[in-house]
């Protein structure tokens, strides 16, 4: 029942989310990626403005980015999908996923050095930062 404590956004998240865990947790599903497989919702963060060489350079960091964020645990990958792409509060992402706020900010943390860990360790700093 919503009760009007909080955004309706966050509580139909909050019912998304619990809907979703219960269908994977019943079900056994693989988990997919969180981002279509063109790019696009990565892509939305580029620059209109960009030249060519500028738009592929950022095209190419940005599936790489995607590749590794889907490789993250789903409670990381979540978190920071909700917090990064979502743009969502900490107070937001502690109530759709029923966690303290700060195993939330814990788990932004790591989710944050893992990605930048993960990404280093695989690509020259050169790559991924001209």
């Amino acid at each position: 029942n919503f009760h009007f404590e909080s955004k309706i956004s966050t509580w139909l998240a909050k019912i998304t989310y619990n809907t979703c865990i219960n269908y994977l947790k019943k079900k056994k599903v693989p988990l997919f990626n969180d981002f279509s497989t063109d790019g696009e919702s990565i892509d939305n963060f580029l620059s209109d403005h960009a030249s060519p060489d500028e738009f592929a350079e950022r095209r190419d960091l940005s599936s790489r980015l995607q590749n590794e964020i889907s490789k993250l645990p789903v409670q990381l990958r979540t978190i920071l999908t909700l917090y990064h792409l979502d743009e969502m509060s900490y107070s937001e992402i502690v109530e759709i996923m029923g966690l303290p706020e700060g195993t939330v900010k814990s788990y932004l943390f790591r989710a944050r050095k893992l990605l930048k860990e993960r990404l280093i360790s695989k690509y020259q700093q050169e790559e991924l930062w001209h």
